[in-house]
């Protein structure tokens, strides 16, 4: 073999040490890059695993929570011949008193009387007097008996809800809503208890 052979050989050898590197450091970084891939889908799949986790459990909270304000207008509708008697006599102080007890012991945020004329009669812990008109589909809804999950304007949680609106940044409230229509034994309708539980107390 001559000398230009001789290179011509050791030329081909480094080439194919060199693509021979060139392949295994490809394999490397593919290798690197598929781990990685396979390690961030299986962060991504147990990220959402934990997102569904959590979304269930606050679906179940909020469940429950419609459930026990539902159990509370059932005991406040038991209420209903007082309620329409203390109406009938105009006996307001009787009517807060009532409304004050069913905040207190059954933890709710706000409880309000309306009468079948949509006036404001009392409330607690907050009254705000006279009744705006716009407020009326707000806290009454439909008029159903029922509870459910509602959203509010930011105008009227601070008027009916927080003691220090200023305090309150929240474009919006979540509420808890229970209506209960008040009827009288003559089957006269008489207007409405609503019971209000602010949602994680607004945090």
């Amino acid at each position: 073999m001559g000398l230009a052979d001789s290179k011509n050989h050791g030329r081909k050898i480094t080439h194919a040490i060199g693509l021979v590197f060139g392949i295994l450091m490809l394999a490397i970084v593919f290798n690197g890059l598929l781990s990685l891939f396979l390690a961030d889908k299986d962060l991504m799949e147990h990220a959402w695993k934990n997102v569904q986790k959590n979304l269930a459990m606050i679906l179940a909270t909020h469940e429950n929570e419609i459930e026990k304000l539902g159990i509370i207008s059932l005991i406040a509708k038991e209420q209903n011949s007082k309620f329409c008697d203390f109406i009938d006599y105009d006996n307001l102080d009787a009517i807060t008193y009532m409304l004050e007890s069913m905040v207190l012991i059954h933890d709710v945020d706000f409880a309000v009387v309306i009468n079948e004329n949509d006036e404001l009669l009392s409330a607690y812990p907050k009254n705000p007097g006279e009744l705006d008109p716009a407020y009326l589909s707000l806290l009454i809804g439909d008029g159903e008996m029922k509870a459910s999950l509602v959203e509010l304007p930011n105008h009227f949680g601070n008027n009916f809800l927080v003691k220090n609106p200023e305090d309150s940044a929240s474009p919006f409230y979540f509420v808890f809503r229970a209506v209960v229509p008040l009827f009288h034994d003559t089957g006269d309708h008489y207007g409405y208890i609503v019971l209000m539980k602010l949602v994680n107390g607004n945090h």
